[in-house]
């Protein structure tokens, strides 16, 4: 039985005991403790780091060698038409401006709506710090008066005047009249339906273009009577076709040197309807196509 009950020996032996665990309990919590002291500290060391350097890359991108502070900070290429000042005028930008904050494809969208650019490419220069505009004009060759409305986005819904480029793009007359210096018009004018002439402009103004015989009208009202007014006096085509029009061209050609031969203000139109017997209507006779031959250049 003597063995079942602590004596009182026993005592002593098991007091050490109980301080010397809550002291190691009470290190272990302390030691943990300055860990996680330590971690927060650490990570909020990593948070002020983390912010400085956002505060110094923003500081650096907004310095003043990153500015684009006047239009001078812009170079223009590309331009025959447009000058430099009016192409900076279209670009929509308010200065100061930081570079980093400017964004060319914004840029460069609103070049296109708002002025004759075909293309517009915008880039930024770092050094020295410029934002470089390279255009490809809509240059006007002809001024086209369609028979009915011309609806493009962004342009007048009702349009019926305005210009267009070789391949027969519509420019609104009011961009290019907004232009300083306003250029003068093309001299060529096309009349008809847009949609009809757009379609065959291309090859139509190839030939114009290299005919030694100045064309300034291609009147389309009627599609089958088709008619062109020239330096040599008006000329009637009939209907349109590609061959045919190449064969009209060809026969113009030949006829530059008529006004040695003949005075234009005695010819009331040239009549190439029929290609197998083209003839001249003066106002009081007709030239049927063996006297036309004597008017061919050797």
């Amino acid at each position: 039985m003597g063995q079942m009950f602590n004596g009182p020996d026993d005592g002593p032996d098991m007091d050490p005991l109980v301080p010397l665990s809550r002291r190691h309990l009470d290190l272990r919590r302390s030691h943990l403790r300055r860990r996680r002291h330590w971690k927060i500290a650490r990570r909020s060391w990593r948070l002020v780091a983390v912010g400085l350097v956002a505060i110094a890359t923003a500081s650096l991108v907004t310095a003043s060698p990153w500015v684009i502070r006047g239009p001078e900070q812009v170079d223009v290429l590309g331009n025959r038409m447009l000058s430099d000042d009016h192409v900076r005028s279209l670009l929509g930008i308010s200065y100061p401006q930081s570079l980093w904050k400017l964004q060319p494809q914004v840029i460069a969208a609103s070049l296109r709506a708002r002025g004759p650019v075909a293309h517009a490419e915008v880039t930024r220069q770092l050094l020295p710090p410029k934002l470089v505009v390279q255009v490809t004009e809509l240059f006007p060759v002809a001024v086209i008066e369609s028979t009915v409305p011309v609806q493009r986005a962004g342009g007048n819904p009702r349009a019926q005047i305005g210009l267009m480029d070789s391949q027969g793009t519509w420019i609104e007359l009011e961009r290019y009249q907004a232009m300083r210096p306003v250029p003068q018009l093309p001299v060529l004018k096309a009349i008809g339906d847009y949609d009809t002439i757009q379609r065959e402009w291309a090859f139509i103004y190839r030939w114009l273009s290299l005919s030694p015989v100045a064309v300034q009208a291609v009147d389309w009202r009627n599609p089958r009577s088709i008619r062109l007014q020239t330096e040599l006096g008006p000329v009637e085509l009939g209907t349109y076709g590609r061959d045919r029009w190449a064969q009209q061209m060809a026969l113009l050609a030949r006829m530059r040197s008529l006004p040695q031969q003949l005075d234009p203000r005695q010819i009331d139109h040239i009549d190439f309807r029929d290609l197998e017997r083209p003839a001249i209507q003066m106002r009081s006779t007709t030239l049927d196509k063996g006297a036309q031959q004597q008017l061919k250049p050797p």
